[in-house]
């Protein structure tokens, strides 16, 4: 299958807020554009990994939370000989279902259940439990690719699984598929009555095996046997707009993933080799990423005596510094909304606060609290709140968000309806590097 491609069923900020109040939302598998979702799996492997987490329903799993910043550490493991009452208690209705329930019990369902169990009471919207299939789709948020045959998969109006968009250099570039090709089995096991997860799973397998369609043009039916490579996700477009002999630079993000520094800044080289004379960031609608490489991004511009953000650890305030090189210095603004949240919002006010740049747009999700991770031997993962964390000037954003400096709504159908010409919020700060070109 193929999963969404953050090609952008845009989620608008009223419903990013309703996912905070209702952090297990479903999203119907039929509202959703697909890709394939498949993601190398982990073995044998348990990791803690320090987390910002944004919030983010997988349309195909219904798991809330998308990776920000990610720090893998063996897992420590604490071994307390003098268990308190409650626990043992815990340890002994285990022993008891165990030896004593009549009926059939799988040890490890039990375990997750408990796991799940403690999360949950937490009562935290970013305190979660991911199963291990979810996981999978979650890292795929980290890493930023899949393995799949790179096709664009939608589920249409007659329930048909539809190929409706074909990646360049990808496997599926020279294979014999076509736009609007229908889908009617993959592996010679019929899709119908399937969910687009489903079909997901029957595609998915290692780098270098084959996957075999069985696909409908027209009256004519045949296979296509393609071979599964990785595909990496585009995270980063750019594009120039000139505008009274004034060239100003243009760079969307839709995530920051690992391949996200390295596309912006081949992206912010190529509009510099253009003679851009300004750069419009924009992270609207972009809930999250990695926090590393948020960092990374804004190093481009901050030298190294720049706070990107601070870290507080139970009252104790740590700067975190640019790690440089800051060459870029020219105007900047960088575009927000409702649905900015996590690493959009450190690279937002990162540069609000420490590059002078310009903020337009409406204010942003308001996600600064830290969660660490930890990836269970099961596959499944589990995450838990441990610090918050501050703008370069020391303000707090969770709950609050970043403020613009100039504040422009977006339009009723800001996002899937926008063009150029529509798009007030980007109309904006083209009119405001315009000017600051021809000043400076």
């Amino acid at each position: 299958m193929e999963k969404d491609e953050k090609k952008d069923k845009k989620p608008k900020s009223n419903l990013l807020k309703r996912k905070q109040k209702e952090k297990q939302e479903q999203i119907p598998e039929s509202d959703v554009e697909v890709r394939e979702v498949i993601v190398e799996k982990k073995t044998g492997f348990n990791t803690i990994e320090v987390v910002l987490i944004a919030i983010l329903a997988l349309a195909f799993g219904g798991v809330v939370g998308v990776v920000l910043a990610y720090t893998a550490k063996p897992l420590s493991i604490i071994t307390n000989t003098d268990s308190p009452s409650d626990i043992q208690e815990v340890e002994k209705i285990y022993d008891n279902l165990l030896s004593k329930y009549y009926g059939e019990i799988d040890k490890q369902t039990l375990s997750d259940a408990a796991i799940k169990g403690m999360i949950e009471a937490l009562n935290d919207p970013y305190s979660t439990y991911i199963d291990a299939e979810n996981t999978d789709d979650f890292d795929e948020q980290i890493y930023g690719y899949y393995v799949g045959i790179g096709t664009e998969i939608t589920l249409n109006d007659e329930n048909q699984f539809e190929v409706t968009n074909i990646f360049e250099n990808t496997p599926a570039t020279d294979a014999n598929i076509e736009l609007h090709d229908i889908v009617v089995k993959v592996n010679n096991e019929d899709v119908s009555g399937k969910t687009v997860s489903d079909i997901g799973k029957l595609i998915q397998g290692e780098i270098g095996t084959d996957v075999t369609l069985t696909l409908r043009r027209g009256e004519e039916e045949f296979d296509v046997t393609i071979t599964r490579d990785r595909i990496d996700l585009i995270s980063v477009t750019s594009q120039i707009f000139e505008k009274d002999d004034k060239r100003i630079g243009y760079i969307k993000v839709t995530n920051f993933a690992s391949n996200t520094f390295n596309q912006f800044q081949t992206a912010l080289n190529e509009l510099e080799e253009n003679d851009i004379e300004s750069l419009i960031i924009d992270v609207r609608d972009n809930l999250g990423g990695q926090l590393e490489v948020a960092t990374q991004i804004a190093s481009l511009f901050l030298t190294k005596d720049k706070v990107v953000y601070q870290l507080n650890t139970n009252g104790i305030i740590q700067p975190i510094y640019s790690t440089g090189p800051g060459s870029f210095q020219k105007p900047i603004t960088v575009l927000i909304n409702g649905a900015t949240a996590s690493a959009s919002e450190v690279l937002a006010i990162a540069l609000q606060e420490s590059a002078d740049a310009t903020v337009i747009g409406t204010t942003s999700y308001g996600k600064g609290t830290i969660q660490e991770s930890y990836k269970l031997s099961t596959g499944a993962t589990i995450k838990f709140t441990v610090q918050e964390w501050l703008s370069p000037n020391g303000n707090t954003v969770n709950e609050v968000g970043v403020k613009p400096d100039i504040e422009v709504s977006e339009t009723e159908n800001s996002g899937e309806t926008d063009t150029l010409e529509t798009d007030t919020v980007l109309q904006t700060a083209i009119t405001i590097m315009q000017n600051n070109s021809s000043e400076s």
